[in-house]
């Protein structure tokens, strides 16, 4: 097998075996076109590391790609983090992506990354100073943390748009928010949090909720006038969707368990939905989806179809459809979809994949 340039992971790692002499042999951002040869080259640098590596990961710094962006965000924990944010991440911007902020170290180099706009927190007890005095933050996601119990220094952020926060079970009180525009709010893991905050944030379009809100019913939720996107997770399972056709404009709809994926398919005016998420749904039947002639992105997560996927031929926008842990499907019939690309992740057995070129069947670890 041909590892130059590494493509993907897999290939990185095989390829960081062979020692620190590939280094002088990986190739340039210009001869990595492709997101899988961008990410494995910068990923063997990053599992090989030292000051060899770093310099070969310092040329990437420019790169706007999300596969290498992501790549650069995760190579920072294996160098030593002053070092690292001098000679990459103080020139870079990441584009769209997320700088992640794991450790008091890389906490300490934030100061001199103030082009960043959406940081991403591990394991913090309180909202650092770092963080509360980032007044051109835009994006927080708060993650593994469940001592945090008080979030009032985000008050002061005025630009704050999105906020996420994930495993902060000792979270309850999130009124520090209720001055803030914000446009999406995700709790999950959050089980001491109440929803009637929503009532207060008249601009939030997106919703995530996974175990938090205690409601029995969406359309039991105070406020979200102006919401497009509902995201329901694990712990949400007894929560039915009576009341959805509240939001005549969603579309974007995640639901969770073989209850609300039942009341979907007899929701009286069902929305325009443009992307699909369903999890733990064990019979569906792929011709119930055909409500939503718009989808182009459908996800299906430890899912079991109980017919071929013919129905989705017409489907004609669909565009992504991944499968994960969802035992075997046949994609066959959907080969004559043009436009569409196939993502298959652990747990899932793929029938009929010969007529998919591989840029359009991503087969993921």
């Amino acid at each position: 097998m041909d590892l130059l340039p590494p493509r993907g992971p897999e290939q990185a790692e095989e390829l960081a075996r062979a020692g620190a002499l590939v280094l002088d042999l990986l190739p340039s951002p210009a001869e990595t076109p492709s997101d899988s040869e961008v990410a494995g080259t910068i990923r063997t640098a990053a599992l090989l590391g030292g000051e060899r590596a770093l310099s070969v990961i310092r040329r990437f710094r420019g790169e706007t790609r999300p596969a290498a962006v992501q790549e650069l965000d995760d190579a920072w924990g294996r160098f030593d983090a002053r070092t690292y944010s001098d000679a990459v991440l103080a020139d870079a911007t990441l584009g769209a992506g997320v700088l992640t902020v794991r450790t008091p170290e890389q906490l300490a180099c934030l100061e001199d990354l103030d082009q960043y706009e959406r940081l991403r927190l591990f394991g913090i007890r309180t909202i650092p100073a770092e963080v509360a005095s980032r007044r051109g933050l835009r994006d927080l996601y708060v993650l593994d943390s469940p001592d945090l119990t008080d979030i009032e220094p985000l008050a002061a952020l005025r630009g704050l748009t999105h906020l996420s926060l994930n495993d902060c079970r000792g979270m309850s009180d999130l009124g520090p928010l209720s001055d803030l525009a914000l446009k999406s709010l995700f709790t999950i893991g959050t089980p001491r949090v109440t929803l009637g905050i929503l009532d207060r944030l008249p601009g939030l379009t997106a919703l995530g909720l996974g175990g938090t809100g205690g409601l029995p019913s969406v359309g039991e939720f105070p406020g979200l006038p102006a919401l497009t996107g509902l995201w329901l997770y694990e712990g949400t399972e007894d929560m039915s969707l009576d009341g959805l056709e509240r939001w005549p404009d969603l579309d974007i709809l995640s639901v969770t368990g073989s209850r609300q994926s039942h009341e979907l398919r007899t929701v009286r005016r069902p929305p325009d939905l443009t992307r699909l998420q369903m999890i733990h749904h064990h019979d569906l039947d792929p011709a119930e989806l055909l409500r939503f002639p718009r989808l182009a992105t459908l996800w299906l997560a430890d899912c079991r179809l109980t017919a071929g996927t013919g129905a989705w031929r017409e489907l004609t926008g669909l565009t992504s459809l991944t499968f994960s842990a969802c035992h075997t499907v046949d994609l066959t019939p959907l080969a004559g979809l043009p436009e569409l690309t196939v993502h298959v992740y652990r747990g899932t057995e793929v029938l009929g994949a010969d007529p998919f070129p591989p840029e359009r069947l991503l087969l993921k670890a």
